[in-house]
């Protein structure tokens, strides 16, 4: 049972530029706890690096504390076993290798990660109790 939601990466990329996002992330916000709605430290990591500088940076980290961090990290084997599914079915260089650790954090954490990336569709192919979901519909956001 999914307990809450994982923001990926790719949503926080395109709150700037997109009112769409913007819109439904503040309207799962309003509608989930904050309890709910989670980050994980990959996901920190590659919003920080987005920054340009030390005052983005503060920036990020302001907005991304208010955001529950996900209890429980997945283990190697966990992260591993997402891998080794993506090799099997044939998929092993469709999903990168810190998405592949942002659905074990997912999974770990009973959650179903909210994204605006294809390579989650790749990890539910091969992995069916990965649960996910796009923010808006592919193709409705702004590149």
């Amino acid at each position: 049972m999914i307990s809450g939601l994982l923001v990926d990466t790719s949503v926080f990329a395109r709150l700037a530029r997109d009112e769409s996002i913007r819109r439904q992330l503040s309207v799962l916000t309003r509608t989930f706890t904050a309890r709910r709605i989670l980050l994980c430290p990959p996901v920190a990591a590659e919003v920080g690096f987005m920054a340009r500088n030390g005052k983005d940076h503060a920036l990020v980290a302001d907005l991304l504390g208010h955001f529950a961090e996900c209890a429980t990290a997945p283990t190697t084997e966990q992260t591993l076993s997402i891998q080794h599914a993506l090799w099997q079915g044939g998929l092993v260089r469709a999903a990168g290798a810190m998405d592949t650790v942002i659905a074990a954090y997912a999974i770990a954490n009973k959650l179903a990660v909210l994204h605006y990336d294809s390579d989650f569709e790749h990890i539910a192919t091969v992995v069916p109790h990965f649960q996910h979901s796009w923010i808006v519909p592919t193709g409705a956001a702004a590149v």
